[in-house]
């Protein structure tokens, strides 16, 4: 965006990034932007001023946008009427409500699609991994039979087997892209812009890596007494058919 811009409400402005986490924020109103305050990659903190949106683009304040600490907690308590980036408008619109026959109707419209079935289908459903909702049945009712289960079963992998040809067929043709692949030549180098969050995460890496010291630890110890004593348990043991270790 750019100043002169017309924004609606809940369109994506800019994004935030922090160390943890990156935000959008979103415009809270209507308007234009007769401001700007920040760039692009430049260093901000809570409580500055990002843009200006106006009414009407030869205003020259309407709305200040503000960096909110809802970039590090999206559900923190605000003021009633402060929102992520600024002050909200009340508004007079009406939020559609449910009666209690809308509900009812509802748990009843949910109570008509209970699945129609016996206990051994179901575990046969449960092991197989299929849910019974994607099964049509052919009994009496719509009665899932178990017939019904194994037909579902086998379409299901004749899909599988297609997608599986289908996976490495492709595979094959990327195997052949990256040995053709001339990983010398320049055209084909593209350097991304690392966000902050990563910076600080390969920085935290390479001090973990110089810091620490890799240490092996090695304890010799004595067990033939050991040994004789499995030994002679081991007979016992193998009559209860019971193996016995070291461990």
């Amino acid at each position: 965006f750019k100043i002169g811009d017309k924004v609606k409400e809940g369109d994506i402005l800019v994004t935030v990034e922090t160390d943890k986490v990156n935000s959008d924020v979103s415009a809270p109103i209507n308007g234009f932007i007769t401001k700007l305050e920040v760039k692009e990659g430049q260093m901000i903190y809570v409580g500055d001023t990002i843009a200006v949106i106006s009414d009407k683009i030869n205003e020259k304040t309407n709305l200040n946008m503000k960096v909110s600490n809802e970039n590090e907690s999206q559900y923190e308590d605000k003021e009633d009427d402060a929102g992520v980036v600024g002050d909200l408008e009340n508004s007079s619109q009406i939020i559609e409500t449910f009666d209690d026959n809308h509900i009812s109707n509802e748990i009843n419209n949910l109570s008509e699609k209970k699945i129609l079935t016996t206990p051994l289908v179901r575990s046969m459903a449960k092991k197989l991994g299929i849910d019974l909702n994607n099964v049509n049945g052919s009994g009496i009712n719509g009665k899932i039979l178990k017939e019904d289960v194994e037909k579902y079963q086998n379409e299901n992998l004749k899909h599988s087997t297609l997608s599986t040809k289908k996976q490495n067929i492709k595979e094959k043709e990327e195997q052949t892209l990256f040995k053709n692949f001339d990983f010398n030549s320049s055209s084909n180098t593209e350097f991304i812009k690392i966000t902050r969050l990563r910076k600080t995460i390969s920085e935290q890496m390479k001090i973990s890596k110089n810091a620490t010291v890799p240490t092996t630890l090695l304890n010799e110890i004595n067990i033939d007494n050991l040994i004789v004593f499995r030994e002679k348990l081991k007979i016992e043991a193998d009559s209860k058919n019971i193996k016995l270790t070291y461990l």
